[in-house]
């Protein structure tokens, strides 16, 4: 089992939040999966091996070769912010005045853009407004407050994606439909499947649905609490 972050926007965020979202779809560590004519489907693996596959089992071999698999703890990264004094601080320099200053973890007064939720007391905060945003990419580990734990993972083509599953990747839903993440503001979607292809072709642009990639999808539970605080830590980190 291994602990890994995972970067999220922030209505991905607040979906984890709300309970409503319990999977998500990733290209990043899908093996090249390649149909080759006379030899049926080719699995290349990382050392550079490739395994001939029969249609049928394509999905099966690809999820066994994923870097995130059942079990592993993925800690969320998401937009955030701090205090202004701390502005010119990046996470890295933080934690280490904390370990400077003999704290056990990491601490800084935190808002998540993704909510506009604060972590912190009135003291710690001492009256300072909100300094400048940091991009999620940017969050360490100790100031994630989203924990997931992977329960199962599959490999498939990204439009196989069933109206169920859409409704798992916590796309969201109103009296008129569900949402439109192309244009939000004029249109809705008739089915989550419809709204899910709006959601992914937002985040990796215009043809991404149609090009129909295979895809890492991954199925987890939710905890809100940084992972250094879900179980006694063991999993090995990457």
């Amino acid at each position: 089992m291994a602990d890994r972050s995972i970067p999220f926007t922030a209505p991905m965020v607040r979906a984890l939040i709300a309970g409503t979202k319990t999977q998500t779809r990733r290209l990043t560590g899908v093996p090249t999966i390649e149909e080759v004519a006379g030899f049926g489907w080719h699995v290349h693996n990382k050392a550079g091996g490739v395994m001939n596959v029969d249609a049928h089992n394509i999905g099966k071999v690809a999820a066994e070769l994923l870097p995130i698999q059942p079990g592993d703890r993925l800690w969320v990264r998401e937009a955030w912010q701090t205090t202004p004094s701390l502005d010119h601080l990046n996470a890295t320099q933080i934690a280490a005045a904390c370990a400077e200053a003999g704290w056990k973890r990491p601490w800084a007064p935190l808002l998540f853009n993704a909510d506009g939720k604060k972590r912190g007391s009135a003291e710690e905060w001492n009256g300072e407004d909100v300094g400048r945003r940091r991009s999620g990419r940017f969050m360490p580990r100790w100031a994630s407050r989203l924990t997931l734990t992977v329960t199962e993972v599959r490999a498939e083509r990204l439009r196989d994606i069933s109206e169920a599953d859409a409704i798992a990747e916590g796309v969201e839903r109103d009296s008129d439909g569900w949402r439109d993440y192309l244009m939000p503001s004029t249109q809705c979607c008739v089915t989550a499947r419809a709204s899910y292809r709006t959601l992914w072709e937002a985040i990796n642009g215009p043809g991404a649905w149609k090009a129909n990639p295979w895809v890492a999808s991954y199925t987890f539970t939710v905890e809100q609490r940084n992972i250094d605080e879900v179980s006694p830590y063991g999993a090995r980190q990457e």
